[in-house]
């Protein structure tokens, strides 16, 4: 007993060879296409297989060369079953087939099948591929069958790819259209058969086909997406193919709508050349860097501040030439620390200019991701905030020469604002009997006027703030 796959389209032959086989004492099996078939292979490991060439969902001779190319399936004899392999004049060895039966009338296969397996029964010396078994008693009606069969299959292929197909006889008329074209073309099958093809476009883009349909002969001509033909208010790329056959010259067109990928892509292109114009003009810093640590691009005004050039910088290492050593470590972790928090953070870090000037930044970086989540680069928006340090130091150390001056002064010295003391030294709360706290936390400055001075005091302090130097009498 034999364990057997057979695979066909062809239910009444499924049914024929699944008699036939098992009143044999075989044991059979079945798949309706070539996607079914391997299917069954994951887990139904036959001696035999008989195989139709034209199927549906992986044809027989692609299923013939994945079987030869899976270790495990090897050892599997194959027969194709085909009366179409006769008109192709197919070489069944090839693709890895082991014998090839011509299909014919159920008796004269069912002798053909016998004679195969009786010779693999006997170990009789293989003279199978030698030839198409039964080929002299294929009838035209089996070949006309499987044709029929074959245009269905592509038909169906054609019409449901989303582009646009179209075949033009000798004189450019349209005999085939699939469902596709018709939608991009907009026009009804019946009104597109046997039109030209030129007649579907405005003149401008008349003129472009001609000259394509012109240069034919020379081979394949297409209209790329730099420069798309318009067809019913639709951009599309074309490729034109030439086919001759021993009767007469066709022609096939290929139509894509890149209608929205244009769209798309302008938008892109516009939408980048902003960002890039908004960056490059922008006087905060702005610098991309690699999973690797390397400069991937930086901004006009960075680069200004730094004293470089963009050739100068991109594909440095960014810590050890624009970072200074005693921060590189912290820097390196921080960078390390955004791949794993997957969220922005904000540092202040040193640059380094090209003659070892240091410039403090305020650095707002960013991990950036792909879209399979793997880290892709750091993108950093930086401020220089040196020259604001540098004030804030200049006036830290100029608050605390007057708070030195201040505290030893024998003069009272005090700061009001709103009429609240801000600041008294010792010297002016001792002059009133009172402790620096006593002022600071629980007095106004009315309290230390007589009433009938307040006026004259508040009408000097109105002149001082608005900038007049003579005091009120």
């Amino acid at each position: 007993m034999k364990k057997i796959l057979v695979v066909d389209n062809d239910i009444m032959l499924l049914e024929f060879m699944s008699d036939l086989l098992e009143k044999k004492g075989h044991h059979v099996l079945t798949a309706i296409d070539g996607l079914t078939a391997l299917e069954n292979l994951e887990a139904y490991l036959p001696d035999i297989m008989f195989i139709d060439l034209v199927m549906p969902n992986i044809d027989g001779e692609k299923l013939c060369r994945t079987i030869r190319k899976i270790p495990k399936l090897n050892g599997i004899y194959i027969i194709i079953v085909s009366s179409i392999a006769a008109e192709r004049e197919l070489d069944f060895t090839e693709i890895g087939a082991d014998a090839c039966i011509a299909k014919g009338s159920f008796d004269k296969m069912s002798e053909h099948v016998v004679y195969v397996l009786d010779r693999l029964d006997n170990k009789v010396p293989d003279d199978t591929t030698k030839k198409i078994i039964g080929i002299e008693d294929v009838r035209s009606r089996y070949i006309t069958k499987e044709l029929l069969s074959l245009k269905r299959h592509s038909d169906a292929i054609l019409d449901n790819i989303s582009e646009g197909i179209l075949e033009l006889n000798h004189n450019n008329k349209v005999i085939y259209a699939n469902h596709f074209a018709l939608l991009l073309t907009g026009i009804g099958e019946e009104v597109l058969l046997g039109s030209y093809f030129n007649d579907l476009f405005d003149d401008p883009h008349k003129i472009r086909v001609k000259e394509l349909f012109d240069s034919i002969d020379s081979g394949p001509q297409e209209i790329t997406d730099d420069f798309p033909l318009m067809l019913n208010g639709k951009m599309i790329s074309v490729n034109i193919l030439p086919v001759y056959d021993e009767e007469r010259k066709s022609v096939i067109v290929i139509m894509n709508d890149i209608t929205k990928r244009i769209q798309a892509e302008y938008a892109l292109k516009k939408e980048k050349k902003f960002s890039e114009t908004l960056v490059q003009s922008s006087p905060t810093f702005f610098v991309a860097i690699n999973s690797e640590g390397k400069v991937m691009m930086m901004n006009e005004a960075m680069l200004k501040a730094i004293d470089y050039s963009l050739v100068e910088v991109v594909g440095k290492d960014y810590l050890t030439t624009f970072v200074p050593e005693s921060e590189r470590d912290n820097l390196s972790k921080i960078f390390d620390n955004l791949v794993v928090d997957r969220k922005p953070t904000i540092n202040n870090n040193s640059v380094l200019t090209k003659y070892g000037r240091e410039l403090l930044v305020e650095w707002h970086g960013s991990p950036v991701f792909k879209e399979n989540g793997e880290f892709d680069f750091f993108f950093g928006v930086g401020i220089d905030i040196t020259e604001r340090k540098q004030a804030e130091e200049v006036l830290k150390e100029s608050e605390n020469k007057f708070r030195n001056f201040a505290e030893q002064s024998l003069v009272g010295i005090n700061l009001l604002q709103d009429g609240v003391f801000k600041y008294v030294n010792p010297k002016f709360a001792e002059m009133f009997g009172y402790t620096v706290e006593e002022c600071l936390n629980s007095m106004s400055f009315h309290e230390f006027i007589y009433p009938e001075d307040l006026p004259i005091v508040e009408e000097h302090i109105r002149r001082r703030l608005s900038g007049e130097t003579e005091s009120v009498k």
